[in-house]
């Protein structure tokens, strides 16, 4: 089971980055892959992780003054498709089994 996370961030240089970082840590207890600059797929380890999840972001994302979106999927059981270089199917498809 695992959930897509991914957000946009209105901050530019340093203070985009430090935003990054702490909503990284939202689900850094977590195995978890970098597909996009801002979009991850999150291993859940049980059904109640993705709400922990989910209001980890929100904490995170409350510290801050900046305009921050964040969106997290549903829990899922699928598998992807797509053009994404070798390696990184070998993690992803490791996420979603």
């Amino acid at each position: 089971m695992h959930i897509m996370v991914s957000w946009d961030i209105k901050a530019n240089g340093t203070r985009w980055n430090e935003i990054n970082d702490s909503l990284k840590e939202g689900f850094n207890r977590y195995s978890s892959q970098k597909v996009f600059p801002t979009l991850y797929i999150v291993k859940l380890n049980g059904p109640l992780d993705r709400n922990k999840i989910y209001e980890s972001l929100v904490k995170q994302a409350n510290q801050f003054q900046e305009t921050i979106y964040f969106l997290v999927s549903p829990a899922m059981f699928y598998r992807y498709d797509g053009s994404l270089p070798a390696d990184m199917w070998t993690q992803i498809n490791q996420m979603t089994d």
